[in-house]
């Protein structure tokens, strides 16, 4: 399987090899999945950091004897536990969407290698 970073580095060679392989270009399609993947990476990431700092304030209101902001930061954590169970399930929706495009396609060949769909393409150098 294909690192999504040899495409993300250069996606005009990488649609280049693939049509040499009679194949049709694919980097638009795979940089939006990897796009998607991505940002619900940062998503997940940014609720659990947040989830985080309301569990720390949620120390300190209880050590301050404040019940009712204790209660509503807690309140607050169980939103954010289901938004980041939410967002966990679209990171691995993502991930498997992008896992199972870059699957499907075929190795780059190297430079030096005819360009063709199949065997009658090749150049006979020697019998």
């Amino acid at each position: 399987m294909l690192d999504i970073s040899i495409i993300r580095d250069n996606p005009e060679k990488f649609d280049k090899a693939l049509l040499s392989r009679g194949a049709e270009a694919m980097s638009q399609q795979l940089l939006t999945l990897d796009e998607a993947r991505r940002g619900a990476v940062s998503q997940a990431q940014e609720l659990q950091t947040k989830r985080n700092e309301t569990s720390k304030q949620i120390g300190q209101a209880k050590a301050a004897k404040d019940e009712d902001l204790a209660k509503k930061l807690m309140d607050d954590v169980v939103r954010m536990k289901e938004q980041l169970q939410r967002a966990d399930e679209l990171e691995r929706e993502a991930s498997q969407a992008l896992e199972n495009a870059l699957a499907a396609i075929p190795n780059i060949p190297l430079e030096d290698v005819p360009k063709g769909t199949d065997e009658d393409a090749n150049v006979e150098i020697r019998k």
